[in-house]
């Protein structure tokens, strides 16, 4: 099959494989809004890279069979050259551990979490997070 059909279908190395969360957060929040998120990733087997306000977070190191998409690692060496890249929130992606599409009981349990927030924040399910 071509690239360009693959692509267009979403198959083999096009697949959406991750989601892009975007949470309006200040300083004296940070560190609860980044434990959430990660407590989200932890329970439903994903995980979260990004970050924002200074803070960095990445994939734990003793998971070998990860692989991080292109576009996860540019947001994560742009937060980490320039900290105060997004000052008034938290931004980053959250894959499958897996490397698959984030099945619907993960993106459930993303929505739960989003509609608990109550400050601005964003998810865009169709995120093209290739490898």
């Amino acid at each position: 099959m071509k690239k360009r059909l693959r692509k267009r279908l979403h198959l083999k190395e096009f697949q959406e494989i991750g989601c892009a969360l975007k949470v309006a957060t200040t300083e004296t929040d940070i560190q609860t809004t980044l434990d959430d998120i990660a407590n989200l990733a932890t329970d439903n087997d994903i995980q979260f890279i990004g970050g924002g306000l200074g803070y960095i977070i990445l994939p734990h190191v003793e998971d070998k069979n990860s692989e991080v998409p292109d576009k996860a690692a540019f947001l994560v060496e742009s937060l980490a050259t320039i900290p105060d890249l997004f000052p008034d929130f938290v931004m980053g992606y959250l894959i499958n551990a897996k490397g698959k599409k984030i099945t619907e009981n993960q993106k459930t349990a993303i929505r739960n979490y989003i509609s608990t927030l109550t400050v601005e924040s964003d998810v865009n399910y169709k995120c093209d997070l290739w490898n």
